[in-house]
This record gives structure tokens, C-alpha cells and sequence, in this order.
């Protein structure tokens, strides 16, 4: 799913803005605690927490949307706000895979790779630090992908200081099956999680009007594209 060099410029945030983490099974409810998204092992994710990161891009979205002379906003808030969950998710579920494993990634690397991605100046300070934040972390998970990838091939590396694309491969199938194994519960009204990725469209967010791409592949498990659906005009986000 991801590379040895992590795209976190504007194909990163659109990755999630236009698609783009667990037992949950039933769209009936969960034990969550009014106000959390979702858990992966206890640690939530806010409701807040989405709600600002969806502002965030959705602000980039239209700076970027009027400098490339387009119409329209192209993308669906509901679907934004459910893939944003979905990600944050993965990221979580990436973190304590690392962890488990025992690999690091420094801060230095983490930091140089994120400094790459141009965010437009005119973009509100706030969000321009809730991006550069989620950058961050997506740039932590590509790169803590790659060092589980290497520990597994050689139990000695534990840093991401030299992983290639290889190695990014190489964790697939360990962060799929690893996936699978957590306790994860998501808020209904962003879908299902089925083990592995979360199924949009299920729960309460959906409005179908017209369809898109599907959502961007958790790690471990690339998927091809599937019709989603969008809402009208009024609600897209950008």
C-alpha cells in the first residue's frame, strides 16, 4: 500500500479526501463513549478530532480546487469524515504493530521526509498545523510499515533508516493478519469495519447520488476500485 517514500504532499491528503482505519460487525451500536469515532485497543479517536481535520482539508481542498481553475468541489464531506476515521484507524493500528514488533522511527526521519510537502501559504494557521501534524503521522506509518517489513526479513534492523520498497512489501500480509487480531470498534454511522478495512456506505453517513473510487486499501491488503457513493453538490466538501 504504501512506499519506501512516502507520498505525503497533495496526492497524501487527496488519497484520503477523495476515498482515505476491529471487530465490529453489527451496525447496531457499540460500547463507545459519546463523542469517540472509534477504538483500536482502547485508544480512541475523537469525533472532534474528525471534525477538525475534515475543516482542515477541506479548506486546502478549495485553496488547491480555485488555483487549478476547477468548478466544484469534487469530494463528499460524509465520505471525507468516514475515510478520515478509517485512516486514523490504520495509523493506529500500524503504531502498535511497530510497537509489538519493537522497531522505531526517529523523529529526524520522520520530520525530514514530512518538510517535503507544500501547504499553501494562505491556508489558516490552525489547520495549516493540523495538516502538517497528519502528514506527520502519515509519514510515520509509511515508514513504520517499511521497518516491520525489514525486522521481518532480518529480526536485527529495527529502524527504517534503510528500508526500501522491499520491505514495505515484505509487511504486508504480517500488518493484514495483525489487523485482524485487534479490538476495534467503530461508530456505526461511518460503516462497518470488517476486519480489515472499513465499509463505507453502511451506516448513516451515506446519501447516494452518484458514484466515486473506492476508498484507499488498509495496510496489508490492496484492493481494486469499487463504486461508493456521493451526495449532491451542497454536500461536498472543497
Amino acid at each position: 500500500m504504501l512506499s519506501s517514500r512516502p507520498a505525503v504532499g497533495r496526492q497524501a491528503i487527496c488519497a484520503v479526501a477523495t476515498a482515505v482505519a476491529v471487530l465490529a460487525t453489527s451496525g447496531c451500536g457499540t460500547d463507545l463513549r459519546p463523542g469517540v469515532a472509534a477504538s483500536v485497543n482502547e485508544e480512541t479517536i475523537t469525533e472532534s478530532t474528525i471534525d477538525d481535520l475534515t475543516e482542515a482539508i477541506c479548506a486546502f481542498n478549495e485553496i488547491q480546487r480555485k488555483e487549478q481553475g476547477l468548478p466544484q468541489p469534487g469530494q463528499s464531506v460524509q465520505e471525507l469524515r468516514a475515510s478520515l476515521v478509517e485512516s486514523l484507524i490504520i495509523l493506529e493500528i500500524t503504531d502498535q504493530a511497530a510497537e509489538e514488533r519493537g522497531v522505531t522511527v526517529s523523529d529526524a526521519l520522520v520530520s525530514k521526509i514530512a518538510a517535503g510537502t507544500v501547504i499553501p501559504d494562505d491556508l489558516a494557521a490552525d489547520h495549516r498545523a493540523l495538516l502538517e501534524e497528519f502528514l506527520k503521522e502519515r509519514t510515520l506509518q509509511a515508514l513504520q510499515q517499511g521497518a516491520i517489513g525489514a525486522n521481518l526479513e532480518d529480526p536485527a534492523v529495527t529502524t527504517a533508516d534503510k528500508i526500501d520498497q522491499s520491505d514495505v512489501t515484505a509487511a504486508n500480509s504480517y500488518l493484514k493478519k495483525f489487523a485482524e487480531q485487534q479490538d476495534v470498534e467503530v461508530s456505526p454511522r461511518y460503516g462497518e469495519w470488517n476486519g480489515v478495512r472499513l465499509e463505507f456506505g453502511t451506516g448513516s453517513l451515506s446519501d447516494p447520488v452518484s458514484t466515486t473510487p473506492a476508498p484507499t486499501p488498509p495496510p496489508g491488503q490492496p484492493a481494486p476500485p469499487e463504486p461508493t457513493f456521493t451526495p449532491p453538490a451542497s454536500q461536498l466538501c472543497g
